[in-house]
């Protein structure tokens, strides 16, 4: 997305369909944001609800949370790609996009190279339109992600 072309973070691609069936799951169709760190969580909490202990000791050592089982929703998405000497960020909330582009300098995560905006047809949209306040709040949230990431260079 960042360099203009369609990539491996564009829509068609993070937009993947994913059924689970089983005796629980009564709705057929639920439409939420699920990233696939919140899978595992999900299926832990719903087949081990008798041993909560377990599950408890189970997450603490896992990203993500039950957002595919329970009544939590994603506020926001975000996907990550690592190609040759950059690494990509792409934060989705409504019907917006941020794409990130930093440098990758000996697997760690360096300067911020570019950013770019997109709307929900995954256009380009010019920086000096963007809201403000709507800006600041995408990039504090890709931001702090990268910043969280094991890749990044702690100074």
């Amino acid at each position: 997305m960042v360099s203009g072309k369609k990539e491996t973070l564009n829509k068609s691609i993070n937009n993947i369909g994913l059924m689970i069936k089983d005796k629980k799951n009564k709705k057929n169709k639920i439409n939420k944001l699920v990233e696939t760190i919140d899978i595992l969580p999900s299926l832990v909490e719903r087949f081990n609800l008798d041993k909560k202990k377990e599950i408890k000791k189970i997450l603490k050592d896992i990203d993500g949370t039950n957002t595919i089982f329970s009544g939590k929703n994603k506020k926001h998405q975000i996907s990550e790609s690592i190609y040759m000497s950059k690494y990509y960020t792409v934060v989705r909330k409504n019907n917006m996009s941020l794409a990130m582009e930093y440098d990758l300098n000996h697997k760690t995560i360096s300067k911020l190279r570019n950013y770019k905006f997109y709307n929900k047809n995954e256009n380009l949209v010019e920086i000096n339109k963007i809201n403000k306040l709507l800006k600041k709040e995408f990039l504090k949230i890709g931001t702090s992600h990268v910043q969280k990431n094991k890749l990044i260079k702690n100074p």
